[in-house]
């Protein structure tokens, strides 16, 4: 829930006055000294009250409007607002114990061709709305380095020696969050599904058996099998991430599992944070038995409260951790910048780069590092997070509201996705293709896996600006649960 107590989660325009009046009426409502369907002070009472003027003072019940902490009543003023009931959590996963190869589903094409169609509210992708992003910022740096340097579009940079800019500032940031990698241990990718792509095919080969979380990124089931793997579902809780003690079971047999892929901060689609207890025991159970891990960790700067949670990188001391990760859910979507640090894979991965990429491209990594070092990104990213606690409160609230009894929903603490489970009776693929009739596309669940399992579940997206438009289309998302749901 966003706290306009916190200035962490607070919007850009922190410093009006109306914010203050606002966090003081909040402050009051959180303490119990306004309870529910409390009559709250006239509009000109309360800019006496805060001695500011009284457009301000409705500019701060516009924005406790907007928090849902008051309603407007007409001709009878401001209320203390009720909250809408809280969901339980969906129960840990419980996937089949059997390794499998993948064959990407027919599901799967159908839910990409909707996503990229004009028009849809697509409620379904992981992804942000580009006015989330500093578009016109990392514009200006592009004109102004481009003027500089006209010759970084028209020639090769095969040894990306302008790459040590974004380098330094991604090793900055890694020690800034409470661990380290040196520079010179990152190497630059197209995008943190590239840098994966890479350590896969550097730490396996076709007919290896790959664990994952389950329910798991379908697009990391796709590039398992274009490469020829098998998939292990691995049970997963909606808060703490891939059970360390499945694991452990499933790899008591030498050979039995190749490589872990995880993504242990804000996980998609359930948006759990692994303890750190269990990030050092997935490392050190994963060392021990000879198992590599790639870690995706292109979500773990998104937390609601600001807080930076440490990666399984940090607690790798033997290079077995190949730590991938990305600007793309951060900072610039379309500039596909990520990385990889692969330890001991290092030498493998950069051969197997050459041969795919052989390098690059150098302009959007020095537009990054001068973005990195201007102060901009700190900044940004405040907005940002700010933005997606807002935004991920009123999706839960409105699912809360709209959906049929017997749904649970994950409370995630950044990233982009929260995981809905309906009542059994509730076919998801049947939702998802009612709800594109109406031009409206969710992610359903078996898209996360190998079986037929989540059949009732789906994914929902909340990286959008919350509009009169998004609400109802997640209202009639839930009039549609509720009537398959009665049958």
């Amino acid at each position: 829930m966003t706290d306009i107590n916190n200035p962490a989660t607070e919007p850009a325009q922190a410093s009006h006055l109306y914010l203050g009046v606002g966090r003081q009426v909040a402050a009051a409502v959180r303490a119990g000294q306004l309870r529910v369907g409390d009559r709250l002070p006239s509009v000109r009472r309360l800019a006496a009250q805060h001695r500011v003027s009284i457009a301000t003072a409705v500019q701060a019940y516009r924005y406790l409007e907007e928090q849902r902490i008051v309603e407007a009543r007409p001709k009878s003023g401001f209320f203390v607002a009720a909250r809408p009931r809280e969901l339980p959590e969906p129960q840990a996963s419980r996937p089949a114990a059997a390794a499998r190869f993948v064959t990407t589903p027919s599901l799967l094409r159908e839910f990409i061709d909707e996503v990229s169609r004009p028009g849809v509210i697509a409620l379904g992708a992981g992804m942000s709305d580009p006015a989330l992003f500093p578009g016109q910022r990392l514009a200006r740096l592009t004109a102004s380095l481009t003027r500089r340097h006209p010759a970084l579009n028209v020639t090769y940079a095969s040894h990306e020696p302008d790459s040590l800019q974004l380098r330094r500032a991604v090793a900055r940031r890694a020690a800034d969050g409470g661990w380290k990698v040196h520079p010179d241990e990152l190497q630059m990718t197209s995008g943190a599904m590239e840098a994966l792509n890479l350590g896969l095919r550097a730490v396996g080969r076709p007919g290896d058996t790959i664990a994952v979380e389950s329910p798991t990124y379908f697009m990391f089931m796709q590039m398992i099998e274009n490469l020829g793997m098998k998939v292990l579902e691995i049970p997963t809780h909606p808060r703490t991430g891939i059970s360390v003690e499945a694991l452990d079971l499933a790899t008591q047999r030498q050979g039995a599992i190749r490589a872990v892929l995880l993504v242990p901060t804000y996980s998609n689609p359930l948006g759990s944070v692994m303890p750190d207890d269990n990030k050092r025991g997935i490392v050190e159970l994963c060392q021990e038995r000879g198992i590599q891990i790639l870690e995706s960790d292109v979500y773990g700067e998104t937390g609601f409260n600001g807080e930076r949670p440490l990666p399984l990188k940090a607690w790798d001391t033997t290079g077995n951790v190949l730590y991938c990760s990305s600007f793309s859910k951060t900072v610039a979507p379309g500039m596909r910048v990520g990385w990889i640090s692969a330890g001991r894979y290092h030498r493998e991965v950069h051969m197997l780069r050459l041969s795919s990429t052989i390098f690059t491209p150098q302009l959007p990594q020095m537009v990054l590092a001068e973005f990195l070092s201007n102060g901009g990104y700190e900044h940004h990213m405040r907005k940002l997070r700010a933005a997606l606690a807002q935004q991920a409160e009123r999706v839960s609230d409105v699912v809360a509201g709209s959906f049929p009894e017997g749904t649970s929903v994950t409370r995630p603490t950044g990233g982009y996705v929260m995981w809905v489970e309906m009542p059994e009776q509730v076919d998801a693929v049947e939702l998802f293709r009612r709800a594109r009739a109406e031009r409206i596309v969710v992610a359903p669940g078996p898209l996360f896996t190998t079986t037929k399992r989540y059949g009732s579940c789906i994914r929902i997206a909340y990286g959008h600006p919350w509009t009169r438009a998004v609400q109802s289309a997640i209202e009639r998302v839930g009039a549609i649960a509720r009537t398959l749901a009665d049958g």
